[in-house]
């Protein structure tokens, strides 16, 4: 049923889970948007090195974290389903783990499972996660933790859509997003070409200069004005 996971899991120090394989019904490519590639691409420059692990004790978990977030990252607690911030709707950004601030997934990887909580086909890259078995419940599951601190995030189940096959299915209290840059506004002036006068001649006066109505600009000698009527 895993082997999905287990070809998924091929670096960052994830446990590659091995059972048998189950067919898949095809699900249609969730929505990429073009525009968010760029941010996707600098996320690797941000993502804490393999041995940044954050270590602290009970204590300091406990001052960090509100009631909610230590229950679900540190005891594999559950929020109920559709009850998370980030459970419905479309929200732009990187997905970082509110234990540590290491950025785990994307909004270009999210898609609507229908299960009530946030879910991804892949990480922002492979070693942003951790895996490992979990039996605590009434089948297997392959639990899905912070590589750099350990956070409990949720599960990884084998029935996600193309490419990876793979949904990430996490709680909403174990992540905090932050917001794709906005993109930087395009200079629409353009420069206002000189109008024609009556004349046809295209005279234009400097940008401040003042034409007294009795008085009329100088015009443009012959080779202005032709190079003028060229463009």
């Amino acid at each position: 049923m895993y082997a999905r996971i287990a070809a998924w899991a091929l670096s960052g120090g994830i446990i590659a889970v091995t059972t048998a394989a189950s067919a898949q019904e095809p699900r249609p490519e969730p929505d990429r948007p073009g525009s968010a590639a760029a941010s996707d691409a600098s996320v690797s420059s941000q993502t804490p090195a393999a041995g940044d692990k954050l270590i602290l004790s009970d204590a300091e978990w406990r001052r960090r974290l509100t009631p909610i977030q230590y229950w679900v990252t540190r005891q594999k607690g559950t929020e109920q389903p559709w009850t998370g911030k980030y459970s419905r709707g479309r929200h732009k950004g990187i997905f970082h783990c509110v234990g540590c601030d290491a950025p785990l997934f994307s909004s270009t990887h999210k898609f609507e499972s229908g299960t009530g909580w946030p879910s991804f086909w892949q990480p922002v890259r492979p070693d942003a996660l951790a895996t490992a078995p979990d039996y605590t419940g009434p089948e297997y599951r392959v639990e899905v933790l912070c590589a750099r601190c350990d956070a409990h995030l949720g599960h990884v189940f084998p029935d996600g859509p193309p490419p990876t096959g793979l949904r990430f299915c996490i709680n909403s209290v174990a992540l905090k997003l932050q917001p794709f840059p906005a993109p930087k506004p395009t200079d629409s002036r353009v420069s206002a070409r000189p109008q024609a006068g009556p004349g046809g001649s295209g005279n234009a006066t400097a940008a401040g200069d003042q034409v007294s109505p009795n008085q009329s600009a100088p015009a443009d000698p012959p080779s202005a004005r032709k190079a003028d009527h060229e463009h």
